[in-house]
């Protein structure tokens, strides 16, 4: 049997989603939700890096503006100890900001990302990354998890003037 790539676990802090893979190939270990087209938002999450199986692993972290697979957005930490903010098209990963950062296994991180038009700012632990991109303008929000890690609660909030946009 093999095992779930995504989990909901039940713990005293509350429901969470874990990741429960090491990836060799990270391009399809995702799981995303919400409005597509969410354009300008704030998205509030934690994550709480787990023990490594077998595998290279790779990155884990929050997806926005999540069109599929290939197109979207992530604020992560990768297995170079870098937090990142990557946009994936089609078969190619950029690198649009990246700073050093130490985090330990087990430690819940917070994680903020706010997108407003093409500035994209990523909080992740005390990290902050900041890049103005403008490739990919709205779309749903998630998980990346090429690595076993905890997510969650997720919360997304509408910046001035999405919501009536929306409506």
């Amino acid at each position: 049997l093999k095992e779930p790539l995504w989990e909901m676990v039940e713990t005293p802090q509350g429901r969470f989603v874990e990741s429960r893979v090491t990836a060799t190939v990270y391009d399809n270990v995702s799981l995303a939700k919400g409005d597509p087209d969410w354009q300008d938002v704030v998205v509030e999450t934690t994550m709480t890096l787990l023990p490594k199986g077998e595998g290279w692993g790779g990155p884990a972290g929050v997806l926005f503006r999540f069109q599929t697979t290939q197109r979207h957005y992530a604020a992560v930490i990768d297995e170079d100890g870098c937090a990142k903010i990557l946009l994936r098209v089609d078969h190619s990963w950029d690198v649009l900001a990246s700073k050093k950062i130490d985090v330990p296994e087990g430690q819940p991180i917070p994680i903020r990302i706010q997108a407003e038009g093409a500035v994209l700012t990523a909080q992740i632990g005390e990290v902050e990354l900041d890049v103005e991109d403008g490739q990919i303008a709205h779309g749903c929000v998630g998980f990346v998890g090429a690595r076993p890690a905890r997510f969650g609660p997720i919360k997304v909030t509408p910046l001035t003037g999405e919501l009536a946009r929306l409506e």
